[in-house]
């Protein structure tokens, strides 16, 4: 989705929510696309540390 001609998305858009509780309570905050990006290579990180 884009807001204010910045490409945007929820993080409940993830794949990964189910595999981290850090995507689960951000679930519902709407990020640029940079941030989504980030917060899917901590929620892979923190499946690997399982």
């Amino acid at each position: 989705m884009v807001r204010n001609g910045v490409e945007v998305a929820m993080v409940a858009d993830a794949s990964e929510i189910s595999d981290s509780p850090l995507m689960r309570a951000m679930s519902s905050e709407v990020v640029d696309l940079d941030t989504l990006a980030s917060l899917v290579s901590v929620a892979t990180y923190e499946t690997c540390l399982d």
